[in-house]
């Protein structure tokens, strides 16, 4: 997206083709407009890689954010009064671990397995110490996942042992 059209709201044809082909989304537009404002020098070097919109809430992915937990709160916050939702920033790691961590925290994760279906398909299966430390709702989380990362997990609590 153009800078300008961000700042100014009108879109150039350009732009306005990605909006119509789907490369990008209203959702998309919106919440690099509320970052454009932002000031943070730990957004230097951040580059946007997607939102996605569940129910009352915003899950905004950033790679190569460079903030504490509090900076990154603290633009949570700030673009949830600009949006009028609940944001939450995730930090887009590389690594699918590194990620999913970020979004299962405070909870541990115990184990993760990958089972391969009859189908052909995968799904990654995550162990936490503790469902209830979670967040957000699981399903959130699943939904989260499929569409920023493009995987379908399953969240299980670790088995009490005797």
């Amino acid at each position: 997206m153009c800078e300008f059209d961000l700042r100014s709201g009108a879109l150039c044809p350009s732009c306005q083709r990605k909006l119509e082909r789907g490369e990008v989304t209203r959702l998309d537009i919106d919440v690099l407009t509320a970052l454009i404002d932002q000031r943070y020098q730990f957004l230097s070097n951040a580059e946007y890689a997607g939102s996605i919109r569940l129910r009352n809430k915003i899950f905004v992915a950033l790679r190569n954010l460079e903030a504490s937990s509090q900076e990154a709160a603290e633009l949570s916050l700030q673009l949830s009064r600009r949006l009028k939702s609940l944001v939450r920033v995730l930090r887009d790691n590389r690594s699918f671990t590194d990620f999913l961590a970020e979004v299962l925290s405070p909870a541990k994760i115990l184990a993760i397995n990958v089972v391969w279906l009859p189908d052909g398909t995968e799904e990654t299966i995550i162990t936490v110490d503790d469902i209830s430390k979670l967040q957000f709702p699981v399903e959130d989380i699943i939904e989260v996942t499929r569409a920023l990362k493009g995987r379908v997990i399953r969240i299980e609590k670790a088995a009490p042992r005797h």
